[in-house]
């Protein structure tokens, strides 16, 4: 199929000049042959060039072309990427395809040495005079293989010797294809044009033709690939030359801001972990104090409660949802809190039952009743260390009169205990999160007490006490379940979301204390997570900025790229190379970052003696920021490339305006 125009409109909106170019314009183009574009400045003679690569989309009428033909470009400054040299520049439109580097420089030193500056391959633009440019330029227009060359204005930059050489050059090349030449010279055009197009007051007419020629040019392997990542990389890295400070400056604001953000998230991550690891002495997290809420009086608004034991029916419906068994309190028998004193120091002391052996930073588990193991914090509160504890002795003196149903009477028995509480071991713990406590073998006292009668006169035994006289001294005195399942967390959880509707209270100091400290650093590392977010906000746009005014001052090459990109999605992914290289410089930047806030904050966190667990790796939450740092990159390199398209590719190639 032929190059043709048929019935085609184009023209400008929204600029200062606006209007119609071309109105209903029909032409067919000869397949091979030199055809030179005349024209006043502002006629449309690069619009036409644009039209015929497909830049540009006419109002009406249609460019017929075929599919698969392909455009190569000469333009008047050249067209040439002062940051590559004059061979890369040469083989830039088969990099863009994909071709291998030899492959690349075998072409590209051909199409060199057919203008004789084989010679000049190892220098860059600069370094060129602008004959050399042009052969350059020409040589890469060779080297791509298109069916036609479009060359905008290629003689305008030169003196009458080089321009003289330029349509000599092109003269040469339109014996195997088309060139369509736009030009303001008319002595040139006349002398070496095959065929003269006339473009003015919206219409291209040929004034001079030779009969269009119909013969099959010879067709080169041009490709329909794209850049390889490494090409694509690299030929970025060279258009932005001189701006790599500014352009990695950014890339590095939001790698650091992501690296900090990595750290904050990880440890909102490991909360959990680490609130285990901090209450992980000798609280048994397995034990619960569960009871259910009765309402005892009601006057004038004012309710009075108390908490009563579980009744059957909670133990049916707790023991069909989880496995659990159940223990009667000894809160009756043993104090809930002990006050102690020592060298003039006096602590209240928690008295907490344990169902296990815990993380002991000294000593060994109870093995008698009166054995007890006390917590740091209760060490610190007595102002003695760990080692000297073991050892001491508490006084533990109870003395109740018991309230007993004996027959049908109820009489009075006397329950007492009076033991010396040894010290067998100290639970390691972060002292911070925990009052004194002492810990006491369940199972131990339990056994220890059951063995003893409270009152010798009517031989009853702590059990029988328990189940026939324990609520009978006061109304408002309340009491508990003990509850040890190994679904301790799960029950816990349920009762405290679901409180008010069974009016079951299920309490344990050891996840109490869990849950206070996970919701603290969870707390500490949300608000840190959104002030951090919106830093990476700031860099985010930093970037943008950033690469928006490089693009802006490179935007031709840019153009040029595009041009001699076989297709859009061609050169959308060459010129994500420019995200790619966002994206390795923030991704390094955060892994700095992340690493040296790594091993700092271990060392922070021993100081503190807060666990390590805190800084666990999260593979998770590092995947999720890593796919954050691309997706900025990738929006930060989108907005700034799609300037480059359609007519803003359109103005930054054109020669005239």
């Amino acid at each position: 199929m032929s190059l043709e125009l048929h019935d085609v409109s184009c023209g400008y909106s929204g600029r200062k000049k606006s209007g119609l170019v071309f109105v209903k314009v029909s032409l067919v183009f000869p397949n091979k042959g030199l055809l030179c574009v005349l024209g006043k400045s502002g006629s449309g003679k690069s619009t036409l060039l644009f039209l015929l690569a497909g830049f540009l989309k006419p109002l009406k009428g249609q460019v017929m072309r075929d599919k698969n033909q392909s455009f190569s470009f000469v333009l008047q400054d050249n067209g040439l990427m002062a940051g590559l040299k004059a061979q890369e520049n040469v083989s830039l439109p088969l990099l863009l395809r994909g071709k291998k580097e030899k492959e690349r420089e075998r072409f590209a030193l051909e199409a060199m040495k057919v203008f004789g500056i084989e010679g000049l391959k190892d220098k860059k633009p600069a370094e060129m005079s602008g004959g050399e440019c042009l052969r350059v330029g020409l040589a890469r227009a060779l080297a791509h293989g298109g069916e036609i060359v479009l060359a905008d204005e290629p003689t305008g930059a030169l003196d009458s010797e080089n321009a003289l050489k330029a349509m000599e050059l092109l003269k040469e090349i339109s014996k195997t294809r088309l060139v369509v030449c736009v030009t303001h010279n008319h002595r040139l055009a006349y002398g070496f044009a095959d065929y003269i197009a006339l473009v003015g007051n919206g219409t291209i007419k040929y004034e001079r033709e030779y009969g269009i020629a119909r013969e099959t040019p010879r067709k080169l392997p041009v490709g329909k690939g794209k850049a390889r990542i490494g090409d694509s990389l690299k030929t970025n890295l060279a258009m932005i030359r001189g701006k790599t400070g500014r352009f990695f400056s950014a890339s590095l604001a939001v790698g650091l801001a992501l690296g900090a953000l990595l750290l904050s998230l990880t440890f909102g991550a490991n909360a959990k972990a680490a609130a285990i690891q901090l209450t992980s002495n000798y609280y048994a997290d397995d034990v619960l104090r569960m009871s259910r809420t009765t309402n005892v009086s009601q006057t004038n608004g004012m309710a009075l409660t108390r908490q009563e034991e579980l009744q059957e029916d909670d133990r049916e419906f707790l023991g069909s949802r989880w496995d659990a068994a159940f223990f009667p309190p000894l809160s009756f028998f043993l104090p809930d809190t002990l006050r102690i004193r020592n060298d003039g120091k006096t602590a209240d002391v928690s008295m907490e039952p344990s169902f296990g052996s815990g993380n002991l930073k000294v000593g060994e588990n109870p093995d008698e009743f009166n054995e007890i193991v006390i917590n740091e914090s209760l060490c610190n509160e007595m102002d003695i260390k760990a080692t000297d504890a073991m050892g001491m002795t508490f006084p533990l003196k109870v003395m109740k009169e018991v309230p007993l149903i004996v027959g049908e009477s109820t009489v009075q028995g006397t329950y007492s205990l009076d033991v010396d509480l040894a010290v067998v071991g100290v639970a390691a713990e972060q002292a911070a999160f925990n009052s004194p406590v002492a810990f006491y073998d369940y199972r131990l006292a339990r056994d220890y007490l059951g063995a003893v009668s409270v009152s010798p006169e009517l031989g009853l035994t702590v059990e029988e006490t328990l189940v026939r006289g324990e609520y009978l001294n006061s109304s408002l005195r309340s009491y508990s379940t003990l509850v040890v399942s190994p679904d301790a967390l799960k029950i816990h959880e349920y009762f405290r979301d679901e409180n008010d509707s069974y009016g079951i209270v299920a309490k344990s100091r050891a996840l109490d204390a869990r849950q206070a400290v996970r919701e603290l650093i969870e707390a500490i590392s949300s608000l840190a997570s959104v002030f951090l977010s919106l830093i990476c906000l700031v860099a985010f746009f930093l970037e943008l900025v950033a690469v928006s005014t490089i693009v802006a001052e490179e935007k031709r090459d840019f153009a040029i790229a595009r041009a001699f990109c076989p297709s859009s999605r061609a050169f959308w992914l060459f010129s994500f190379g420019l995200k790619d290289l966002m994206f390795l410089g923030s991704a390094l930047a955060m892994m700095t970052f992340y690493c040296l806030g790594w091993f700092l904050g271990r060392k922070l966190l021993s100081d503190m003696l807060l666990p390590m667990s805190l800084l666990s790796f999260s593979l998770p939450i590092f995947s999720l920021v890593v796919l954050s740092s691309y997706a900025l990159a990738f929006f930060a390199s989108l907005a700034p490339l799609l300037r480059i398209s359609g007519k803003g590719m359109v103005l930054s190639l054109r020669s005239e305006r």
